[in-house]
């Protein structure tokens, strides 16, 4: 997950990059800067039962900083300047780092946080700043709760169920024994895991 995160922090800024190539033949002499925030929310939690699910303290900067060293060699070339600043912030002290992230007018926000702070995020953000969703796994967020300055680069657990099940048919594992927890986000993961289970045609239990 570590790799993919990664490689969405590179794909950013190349997004941006296609966007502004029209900006710079406009203006050749101006210098175009590409200002990006990555806003990472950290929540308590208990430690996961292996050493392999730990979260790296880096994750999320790792990536804008490989991505930021990426698109600037190209950058160099064309006039175009990326900087990008890392943020990490709690649930109670958000709407504070929020404001403050807002006046600095950074042109994307990227953000890893949950559901809900996702959305206050993107909502406080409005016009000022292109959000981009870059945890979150809520098919509702690309859904009915989407917002129009709102842009996902994380797979939801609807496209990740269906990965899953789309590799255990071409194995010809048909039948599927699914286990689920007890907590909210575990039933939404098993629904979405039913619903690839008879999308592709297979069975449960």
């Amino acid at each position: 997950m570590l790799g993919l995160r990664r490689l969405t922090f590179m794909l950013v800024p190349a997004l941006v990059f296609a966007m502004g190539l029209g900006m710079i033949s406009a203006t050749p002499a101006q210098a175009l800067e590409v200002a990006t925030t990555v806003l990472r929310v950290d929540y308590p939690g208990v430690l996961p039962v292996s050493r392999l699910d730990l979260k790296p303290d880096d994750l999320g900067s790792a990536g804008a900083i490989l991505a930021d060293e990426d698109n600037q060699t190209t950058g160099n070339f064309l006039g175009m300047r990326f900087a990008t600043a890392f943020v990490t912030t709690t649930p109670e002290t958000l709407d504070q780092t929020l404001s403050e992230i807002l006046t600095d007018a950074p042109q994307l926000l990227v953000v890893m946080a949950r559901a809900r702070d996702l959305l206050k995020i993107t909502d406080r953000a409005g016009a000022k700043a292109l959000v981009i969703n870059a945890s979150a796994r809520g098919p509702a967020l690309r859904d009915a709760e989407c917002r129009a300055n709102l842009l996902h680069v994380a797979p939801s657990d609807l496209m990740m169920a269906d990965a899953v099940v789309q590799f255990a048919m071409w194995k010809q594992w048909r039948r599927i024994f699914l286990i689920q927890g007890s907590n909210p986000a575990d039933h939404a993961l098993g629904d979405a895991y039913r619903r690839a289970i008879t999308k592709f045609g297979a069975q449960c239990g």
